[in-house]
């Protein structure tokens, strides 16, 4: 997808793109819940539903809209032309079936490897105030916010 100039193109390999899939069960009765995250500026509608007819095609009505998340590392460095809007296919001159074809296999290809090594496991978390862990991109816009926001 790059940062949308058209005199940028990219050839070649340099860093393999991948497909990480997570499934959380609370039993063998239940039903999964997906979460992947792909190396992509950004998923698409089109893309989930490629990817869920495929899953129906192999495992029935386990995986459907409601328990599959698709979310993406927002890498500039991924391909485009995987969408159904055209906006966001001007990068890549239009849509390009082969892109959208190559990331549902993945996509899919992640999500049967998680599904067939279900194990059992535990899911912790914490709760706290992470302080000076990140900055304002854009401090000149931030200053315009009211200053009951700023001295947060």
């Amino acid at each position: 997808m790059g940062y949308a100039m058209p005199e940028q193109t990219g050839v070649g390999l340099h860093l393999r793109l991948y497909s990480r899939a997570f499934i959380v069960q609370t039993n063998r009765s239940s039903r999964p819940v997906v979460f992947v995250n792909l190396d992509a500026g950004m998923s698409s509608q089109l893309l989930k539903t490629q990817v869920l007819q495929r899953l129906k095609s192999e495992y029935g009505n386990i995986f459907d809209h409601d328990n599959v998340m698709l979310s993406a590392t927002h890498t500039h460095s991924g391909p485009a032309g995987f969408f159904q809007y055209t906006l966001f296919d001007i990068t890549s001159r239009g849509f390009v079936r082969q892109t959208l074809e190559v990331m549902v296999n993945g996509i899919v290809q992640s999500i049967r490897a998680a599904y067939a090594s279900l194990t059992p496991g535990r899911i912790l978390y914490a709760e706290g105030l992470l302080k000076n862990a990140s900055i304002n991109r854009s401090p000149v816009a931030y200053l315009n916010n009211p200053p009951s926001e700023r001295s947060r």
